[in-house]
């Protein structure tokens, strides 16, 4: 069962699909949650934005397959604006969403449309692998900044190297320790998230 850590506030679910028929299947699912559900269904992109714009959804749950809309620009879009909400792909093939676009751009969980009575579990699948898909985005944030924090104090030692000649004794080789210091703390801690969870 999804964990009853949501028992504050209703568990809101966005569904983008366009059959009738599964749209009824999944809420009969969402009926076994603990918790009041919040359901809203899209199929359109139009729809889909606006739903994302009135209320950040709990969990997404999108169709591979659909008439009006791209499941994966879908997908795209929310990651762009709302990488911590978990998004789960409902499928009638999930072979070919291993390997392809769909992982890439951080999907949280497949799960295949013949199998809708696993909904529960695979949205707890879902909510467990969008919490490090969405550390690994935050690590990868990190390494970044520092890189470029690296790479500025490298550029201010070179100009203090340069400019040395005009410190008073003693004065410019602290401002060169000083740096070198830092740049030395940065590069550690760089390392140091590197190893824990690498970033490629």
């Amino acid at each position: 069962m999804i964990e009853q850590h949501f028992t504050e506030r209703p568990l809101k679910v966005l569904v983008l699909e366009d059959d009738p028929y599964l749209v009824e299947l999944i809420s009969r699912q969402l009926t076994r949650i603990p918790r009041r559900v919040e359901l809203e269904v899209v199929t359109m992109r139009f729809d889909f934005v606006r739903a994302l714009l009135d209320s950040i959804p709990d969990f997404i749950l999108c169709s591979d397959t659909l008439a009006q809309f791209d499941g994966l620009e879908a997908l795209v879009l929310v990651r762009k604006t709302f990488p911590k909400v978990p998004f789960l792909v409902l499928t009638g093939d999930q072979q070919a969403i291993q390997g392809t676009k769909w992982l890439e751009q951080g999907i949280s969980a497949c799960l295949p449309k013949s199998e809708l009575d696993q909904l529960l579990p695979a949205m707890k699948e879902a909510r467990r692998r969008n919490k490090l898909f969405h550390r690994s985005l935050v690590r990868g944030r990190v390494l970044r900044l520092l890189n470029q924090e690296v790479r500025s104090l490298i550029e201010m030692a070179d100009h203090a190297e340069k400019l040395q000649p005009m410190f008073s004794p003693g004065e410019g080789e602290k401002t060169l320790t000083t740096l070198f210091e830092t740049k030395m703390a940065l590069e550690e801690l760089y390392s140091s998230i590197q190893k824990s969870a690498p970033i490629p």
